[in-house]
Parts: C-alpha cells; sequence; structure tokens
C-alpha cells in the first residue's frame, strides 16, 4: 500500500503546467479537469488528473468518482497509472508510444474495499496482479501472460493521451475508412465483473479504433470496438478530451 501514498502525493504536488507549448497533435501536458459522470446512480463528480515528466519519460494518470451525497466526499473509485513515454523506430518511421507500467485501482462496493495493482513485467512479457479484497478468490498474487499483438498497449484510463501520444487520433482522421488495433489493459481486474455488464473475465481486451466524423458540438468522434461493444470518445478540435459515452453501459462522462 505505500506505492499508492508514493504515486498519489507525487501526482498532487507536481506542477501541473510543462515548460513549453504543446503540439497539439501529439505532446502531452499535465493538467487538472474536472468531469461529470452519468450512470443508473445519477451524477457523480469525475476527477482526471494528468502529470507528464518529460526529463523522467512519464506519464502519470489518477481519476477520481467521489460521492457528492457525503458531507466528505468520500471516494467511490481511484485509479492510478504510470506509463512510460518512448517511440518505436523502423526502417521508414518513427512512432511514439506509451508503455504501460503499473496501475493501482481502488473501488469501495456496498462499503468494502477492493484494490488491485497491475505490474507490468516486460522481460518476462508478464503482468503481476496483487489483490486485496474481502472475498477469499481475490487475494494474493496472480501472473497473467502478456498476449503478442501487433498493435498498441495501453492502460484503460490512459486511452485518450495513448492514442494522441502516438499520433494516432491525427492519423485516422487522415484516413477514415482505415482503423488501428488496440491492446487494454483493464486496471480495475478482476472487479469489472462487479461493476460492469458483459466485461471480459481477461486482464487484456483487443480492440480496434476508428474516426467518425464531426459531432453536432463540433468535436472530433473516434470510436473503440472492444468484446461487442462500443465506446466513443469525443475530443476538442486541440485533441483534448472532452466526452466519453460507453452505452452499452450506460456510462456518459462529460466535462
Amino acid at each position: 500500500m505505500k506505492m499508492i501514498l508514493s504515486l498519489s502525493t507525487l501526482l498532487l504536488l507536481m506542477a501541473c503546467s510543462s515548460g513549453h507549448a504543446p503540439d497539439v497533435t501529439t505532446e502531452l501536458s499535465s493538467s487538472k479537469d474536472k468531469f461529470t459522470l452519468t450512470d443508473e446512480q445519477g451524477d457523480l463528480p469525475y476527477e482526471r488528473q494528468i502529470l507528464v515528466e518529460e526529463k523522467k519519460h512519464k506519464l502519470s494518470t489518477m481519476v477520481k468518482i467521489s460521492d457528492p451525497a457525503k458531507k466528505d466526499k468520500s471516494l467511490l473509485e481511484k485509479t492510478i497509472s504510470v506509463s512510460e513515454m518512448g517511440s518505436i523506430h523502423s526502417k521508414k518511421n518513427k512512432r511514439n508510444v506509451i508503455r504501460p507500467t503499473v496501475s493501482q485501482h481502488t473501488v469501495w462496493l456496498e462499503g468494502k474495499k477492493y484494490f488491485t495493482q497491475i505490474k507490468v513485467n516486460v522481460a518476462n512479457r508478464e503482468l503481476e496482479v496483487t489483490m486485496e479484497s474481502p472475498e477469499e478468490k481475490w487475494n494474493g498474487l496472480k501472473r497473467e501472460k502478456l498476449p503478442q499483438s501487433q498493435g498498441l498497449y495501453c492502460f484503460f484510463s490512459q486511452i485518450p493521451e495513448c492514442l494522441r501520444f502516438s499520433n494516432i487520433l491525427f492519423e485516422l482522421k487522415k484516413k477514415p475508412k482505415s482503423s488501428m488495433k488496440l491492446g487494454i489493459i483493464w486496471e480495475s481486474y478482476p472487479y469489472m465483473s462487479l461493476q460492469w455488464e458483459n466485461m471480459p473475465a481477461e486482464v487484456v481486451s483487443f480492440g480496434r479504433i476508428f474516426y467518425d466524423g464531426i459531432s453536432e458540438d463540433n468535436e472530433y468522434k473516434y470510436n473503440l470496438e472492444f468484446n461487442g461493444q462500443v465506446a466513443f470518445f469525443h475530443f476538442k478540435k486541440n485533441f483534448e478530451l472532452s466526452k466519453f459515452l460507453w452505452v452499452a453501459q450506460g456510462i456518459s462522462i462529460v466535462k
């Protein structure tokens, strides 16, 4: 549990600004934004914080969902994810990539705490999953193989940054009929089935991302298809996330 404190402190104490103006198509900058999450429970405050440490080539994000009905606005859910920012070189070109490193997810269900940490072991191509929960089957350490993939891997909560930094958003916009394969690492594994319906039993899912034109609000629309479901990402013209819509789960997250 010490890592939770260190990652949270890192995100809260570091300055939320970068040293130069970013390229809107690919470069990332630190920020802290407030959204509203709407689901069957109603409207919930949804806070999304990004920390970019350029010298360390590190991207850290923190997502917090709180309970507005309580005086102290107790947390319902918190996800902290850390990835490395790098690049892949080939004979023809270079592509920026975000490499998932470690995530920590905590959710409170019916007043009970469920915690999971996912650490990516690149050398062994493994995901080391550490669980702490009230249920015996979800405790201890387990290792899952990281499947081979021709596409990119991203933590679920970092998909917007992953797509932007790798220039996929811009490339798909230029070629509307094309798509890109995406490997999704679920930080909430193995508790997804407790929160959402028809979710995979694995820690990794594969999907494809498409460009879907301009919305009524004059924003770029991208569709992510995975596990028989579709999620919609809306971005402003500077490629900042504006909306996330997951119709199958009855979820919308709007800035």
